[in-house]
């Protein structure tokens, strides 16, 4: 089966996180035996096309000259759409250049499988223009209603897959899929698997007390991953050996996160990493005693579409205290593999911190059971497989 993926955001290397699930999701269904073709904007100073693990990429010019390209990648397409008027102004441009794409290549695969609701409109045209099945998946955690254009696709689509059942529930609020279905992303469970907790926190964190329970945090530093509530907790916390905190990640709000630590007398036990290389991650989640993930809903409704930081964390051994928003309870179920509480709830957050770090005995039980839960549920090999199927029912 030849299948043409078409979507907004895709590694621009081997290692970049954009858009890595795509490019997960790519490499497994070749294992599956099906032959991709990937369809992504371009961006300044990458190849046109690149072959990834044996993935075709053809990356698309939309503005010329190619520099002035600023609409994809970096923050996103929604963030860089409120950067200024400049974005704006690319946007037609992009969608015309994307559906001409889809249609070049779409017409050598069986089936169009777009992510987002951009290339899903792209796609829908080639593939009503070609004859094709169009597949669109959707990520995005917010609690807005969806646009008319974005209902008009989902609409239109044969068939909607949704990463969570929090983002299934938001589109049909507004809009009527022909069909539907939750299919998260998976997670790679032999890249992410346990290690020693002890080799991994001396190599990374060798001046940090061993005696220090750790507890370790990962996402952009902006309103809608809550880290300035886990900070709070983190100055709630008494009990010695005090935690420390690892922040990984960078964004707008570090300088207004470190005076935040400083402030609560904290800033000794919270350690900012910034960027994280993707191929560190492992040994990062495999060396916390603990991980959070203190998510939140944003000024502007967006929150977390699953939560694919949680699904690593559990599938290296790793209890998760996550927050009760978006997708984040479809991974983490209270009390089996870690807990559940309310978004910007420093006190529930330091509760549950405390309960997990004076029982080594239940933390080494849900890290367990969270490990199994990734492999029965989340691997990749299980979700390509049921995406496999979608794709031979459309034919």
């Amino acid at each position: 089966m030849k299948v043409c993926l078409l979507t907004t955001s895709f590694p621009l290397r081997k290692g970049d996180p954009s858009g890595s699930f795509v490019f997960e999701q790519a490499r497994h269904l070749t294992k599956q035996g099906m032959i991709l073709s990937v369809v992504a904007p371009h961006a300044p100073g990458v190849p046109l096309y690149q072959n990834m693990d044996d993935i075709s990429v053809y990356r698309f010019r939309y503005v010329l000259p190619e520099r002035y390209q600023t609409l994809g990648y970096r923050s996103g397409i929604p963030d860089n759409l409120r950067a200024g008027i400049w974005p704006k102004l690319q946007l037609p441009l992009l969608i015309i250049a994307f559906t001409l794409q889809a249609i070049r290549h779409g017409r050598h695969c069986d089936i169009i499988h777009a992510h987002w609701p951009i290339a899903g409109l792209a796609g829908l045209i080639a593939g009503r223009l070609l004859g094709k099945p169009v597949v669109m998946t959707l990520h995005h955690g917010s609690t807005r209603n969806m646009g008319k254009i974005e209902r008009a696709v989902a609409e239109q689509v044969d068939q909607v897959l949704c990463n969570s059942s929090f983002t299934l529930n938001n589109v049909l609020k507004t809009a009527r899929p022909k069909a539907y279905k939750v299919i998260p992303p998976g997670i790679d469970i032999h890249r992410f698997r346990p290690m020693s907790k002890e080799k991994n926190r001396a190599d990374l964190l060798p001046a940090i007390s061993k005696e220090r329970p750790l507890i370790f945090t990962l996402g952009r530093l902006i309103e809608l991953k809550g880290h300035r509530y886990l900070i709070d907790a983190l100055s709630l916390i008494h009990k010695e050996p005090k935690p420390h905190l690892i922040i990984g990640g960078d964004g707008p709000l570090r300088e207004s996160l470190e005076a935040q630590a400083h402030d609560k007398g904290v800033a000794d036990r919270v350690t900012f990493l910034g960027t994280i290389p993707s191929q560190s991650t492992p040994a990062w989640y495999s060396a916390a005693d603990i991980y959070v993930q203190p998510s939140l809903v944003d000024q502007d409704g967006n929150t977390e579409g699953l939560g694919m930081t949680v699904m690593e964390a559990l599938a290296c051994g790793t209890p998760c205290i996550g927050t009760n928003v978006g997708g984040i309870p479809d991974v983490v179920k209270d009390g089996l593999n870690g807990f559940l509480v309310e978004p910007a709830d420093p006190y529930g957050l330091s509760d549950k911190i405390n309960t997990l770090l004076t029982d080594e005995a239940l933390r080494k039980k849900l890290g367990t059971q969270g490990r199994q839960m990734m492999q029965d549920t989340f691997s990749w090999e299980n979700k390509t497989k049921e995406l496999a199927e979608v794709y031979n029912k459309l034919l």
